[in-house]
């Protein structure tokens, strides 16, 4: 056998280079996941491609085919293996029919050099003649997704894979035994520290944890050794539900609105709830990017590229048009709008129904 798991029908599938991470950070997965009864499928063999071997590939295929999630282990070796090439051009064939998540980790290898076919990957490609655009394109793609980083050098495998383990359980809304220490969670916050932090977020924050509700607050909750882009893509991702505190300053915010835009990519695929603070903001100011929004605009423009801007306005549109609520429906009494947050979060965390993930709530007409 070049592959072990429990059924045809997989949660995950770990692709990896045996050479490389087999005995590290992919020898380590697999036992954890058994251990969480997750029915993972692992490429244990790292075959050559060629004759006598379809009925392995045939295996793989339909192993990635049935899974949830895909973990592609990047190494050296991995960008050298057709074979490991095969697997990752499945996977994102998967991914942009929008049916499965990628959780790429890189390992002693550059993401930037995975994304733009540099250095090593550049090197192997000399020896890769068929599907050369295929997979080139597979990689162009993986490397530019959040993803976990691993370094040999760095002593910190094991504290990555029990991060990485946390993270499977969430999406998969599965109860882990591991100890959660690292704020992936049900609820994401997304706010800007200068309006929010000190007040509303942080009372907000604290009354979700009081009431054992995981909470990912970013700046605050990020592991040591990442990236912070992707732990905060991550975030997002395994989280049910995002509330994004639209304030003032918020939207002046390079890294508040590429969250916000991470989030209406997840809303949109009904992966995620929504629920927006409009925090002394008018909704349709920021679903047309009018007053306050339109200047932030005018100084996005001048730094940033077409495409971005036009990705964050979509964002905004989608966002302003949602249903939330709103500081002054409250008359500006932030401890009661911190209770109706707290009230609704908890029937929507609890909750398996999902029938309402387009209207999560209404307070008043906006």
């Amino acid at each position: 056998m070049a592959a072990h798991g429990g059924s045809s029908n997989y949660q995950v599938v770990i692709s990896h280079m045996g050479k490389d991470t087999g005995n590290t950070v992919a020898g380590l997965l697999h036992p954890s996941m058994e251990r969480e009864n997750i029915d993972a499928f692992v490429d244990t063999e790292n075959l050559s491609m060629g004759e006598g071997n379809e009925d392995i590939l045939w295996k793989l295929f339909r192993a990635i085919e049935s899974s949830k999630i895909s973990i592609p282990v990047i190494s050296r070796g991995y960008v050298n293996s057709r074979w490991c090439l095969v697997e990752l051009a499945k996977m994102v064939e998967r991914y942009k029919s929008k049916v499965q998540i990628i959780l790429p980790i890189f390992v002693n290898i550059n993401r930037a050099d995975v994304r733009d076919h540099r250095g090593i990957v550049e090197a192997s490609f000399q020896a890769h003649e068929a599907d050369e655009n295929i997979w080139k394109s597979a990689l162009k793609l993986v490397g530019g997704m959040p993803g976990f980083i691993i370094r040999d050098d760095d002593g910190d495998t094991i504290n990555v894979v029990k991060l990485i383990m946390e993270w499977v359980m969430n999406f998969l809304n599965i109860s882990s035994s591991i100890p959660s220490n690292y704020g992936l969670g049900k609820v994401f916050i997304s706010y800007r520290q200068e309006d929010t932090g000190n007040t509303f977020t942080g009372f907000l924050h604290s009354a979700l944890k009081r009431e054992g509700i995981n909470v990912f607050l970013d700046m605050k909750n990020l592991p040591r050794g990442q990236e912070i882009l992707s732990n905060l893509f991550l975030a997002i991702q395994s989280s049910k539900i995002s509330i994004p505190v639209i304030s003032k300053h918020y939207v002046y915010g390079k890294w508040c609105l590429i969250e916000l835009t991470e989030m209406v990519e997840r809303y949109e695929s009904n992966c995620q709830i929504i629920l927006p603070i409009f925090f002394d903001v008018e909704p349709l100011d920021v679903k047309n990017q009018t007053g306050i929004v339109a200047a932030a605009f005018k100084k996005h423009k001048k730094k940033y590229e077409k495409q971005i801007l036009e990705r964050w306005m979509k964002a905004l549109t989608v966002v302003g048009g949602i249903l939330g609520y709103q500081l002054k429906d409250v008359n500006g009494n932030q401890s009661k709008l911190t209770d109706l947050v707290v009230e609704w979060a908890l029937t929507k965390s609890s909750s398996n129904c999902w029938a309402d993930v387009k209207n999560p709530v209404r307070l008043s007409a906006m």
